[in-house]
């Protein structure tokens, strides 16, 4: 089979590489640079983002000064959480109405 369609490279590698403990992109070295609102967002179903990694990733945001960072769970979704888009797209929304008015 072609490396291709046997899918070697998987959203769990990508994790991997970019997650809290991922030393080649070290997103844990960088995002204390964002200034602007953060928002991360993980299907309760997720099998690639472990529930603890975005808290990781929003405590080393916060401790920068931003206090802008918003972590939510949607409920009965998975990765790319579309088995509950509206709750997704809700989360969205009320993180662009409320940091907009500040």
């Amino acid at each position: 089979m072609e490396p291709l369609s046997d899918e070697i490279f998987t959203y769990k590698t990508w994790w991997f590489m970019a997650g809290p403990e991922a030393h080649a992109a070290m997103t844990y070295k960088h995002i204390d640079k964002i200034n602007l609102p953060i928002l991360m967002i993980r299907g309760e179903n997720d099998h690639i983002v472990e529930e603890w990694e975005p808290e990781v990733l929003a405590q080393i945001a916060r401790k920068s000064g931003n206090q802008k960072v918003r972590v939510r769970q949607i409920p009965d979704a998975g990765h790319d959480c579309m088995e509950n888009s509206d709750e997704m797209l809700k989360e969205i929304i009320h993180m662009l109405t409320k940091w907009s008015k500040e």
